[in-house]
């Protein structure tokens, strides 16, 4: 994809335009039909429920979902479920449910509290790249399809 694409940014090749045309068109993503309501059942299960690392890894990857289908179209929605899932993951109750089990009580407290404190900022540090690398997609996104629609004003 990227080969053709840069062929056809550096070469005047009718066919390389024709093959990127191509991809422009590909399918793009699609959201379940209950998306919206998957993520507001989620969301009220975790304000009220007993919150476990499964309900938050689900409500992440809807989140993603949102962020990508959004983000594909120039979107400004996408900016609402990145913030939702960087808020997410401030709170002290989505926290609680990652910190280590009670079966480590053999541990002393500051080794289990470290070991928390460095799960927790690995887990933010992978998020944040994910979203950063989801940015850097959609940007790019935005700036073929901003070249396509130039050149073909042209």
């Amino acid at each position: 994809m990227f080969e053709s694409l840069r062929n056809w940014l550096f070469h005047d090749d009718q066919g390389d335009f024709e093959q990127f045309k191509q991809m422009i068109n590909q399918p793009k993503l699609r959201l379940p039909s209950n998306f919206a309501q998957q993520i507001l059942d989620l969301e009220l299960e975790l304000e009220n429920e007993q919150v476990n690392q499964k309900m938050v890894n689900q409500l992440l990857e809807l989140y993603k979902l949102g962020t990508e289908y959004y983000g594909q179209y120039d979107d400004k929605r996408y900016k609402i479920f990145t913030e939702k899932a960087s808020q997410l993951l401030m709170k002290s109750k989505i926290q609680k449910a990652f910190e280590p089990s009670q079966k480590l009580e053999s541990k002393d407290a500051i080794s289990t509290a470290r070991e928390f404190n460095q799960n927790n900022s690995l887990m933010r540090s992978m998020i944040n790249r994910d979203l950063q690398k989801q940015e850097e997609n959609i940007q790019l996104r935005r700036q073929n399809r901003r070249e396509f629609l130039t050149q073909k004003k042209l």
